[in-house]
């Protein structure tokens, strides 16, 4: 367990990589983390994540874990820009959890510019993002959330149909919210670009 109190700060270097199984808490402070840097979630049982929370790259690949994720007004997990964010498990039944800390509340995710994301094989309730849409790949949706997609499994040759519909960039081609199918394309996609979009990729 980590505990940042008293107005503390937590920095996470450079090369670096923090594990940790059942709490980072930084109600009392912060954690912030240097480019280059992971903080990974270890072991099965259930780990709390609340505070102000800033990691260059987020790990968790430990099939059935629990991250209860704080709901406070000042709880938020951040990816720093050109971060990255991985959660996945191997097999599709065994998933990770990303549920509130409390019953009732909702919990922030927030992705720096340009943040990368890899994640599979989770299952998510309550969760309020900002920044880049975040897709979830074979993964399920249990309600309350926002700013995120949940995908089915990608079936080659499958039809993706340009919107340009996204706020960040409605002309960036990788942006998953510029695709009515809420996901970034794949090279066994059948592509359409139809007339009449608000915006058209560059």
């Amino acid at each position: 367990e980590v505990a940042v109190t008293n107005g503390g700060r937590l920095q996470v270097r450079a090369g670096m990589t923090l594990k940790v199984q059942r709490k980072l808490d930084a109600r009392g402070g912060a954690v912030v983390s240097d480019v280059g840097s992971t903080v990974e979630l270890v072991g099965e049982n259930d780990c709390v994540l609340c505070g102000n929370l800033a990691f260059d790259s987020l790990v968790c690949r430990v099939p059935g874990k629990n991250l209860l994720c704080g709901t406070g007004e000042n709880d938020v997990i951040a990816i720093n820009p050109a971060g990255n964010l991985t959660l996945t498990t191997v097999a599709a039944e065994d998933h990770v959890y990303l549920l509130p800390d409390a019953q009732e509340g909702t919990w922030s995710l927030a992705m720096g510019a340009g943040a990368l994301t890899e994640i599979s094989n989770v299952a998510v309730s309550n969760s309020v993002a900002s920044g880049a849409l975040v897709v979830a790949n074979d993964s399920v949706d249990l309600g309350g959330n926002d700013k995120w997609a949940f995908i089915e499994p990608i079936v080659p040759g499958e039809e993706i149909v340009w919107t340009g519909l996204s706020a960040l960039d409605p002309t960036d081609w990788t942006d998953a919210a510029n695709w009515d199918r809420r996901r970034a394309v794949e090279e066994t996609d059948a592509v359409c670009i139809p007339a009449g979009a608000p915006a058209y990729p560059r």
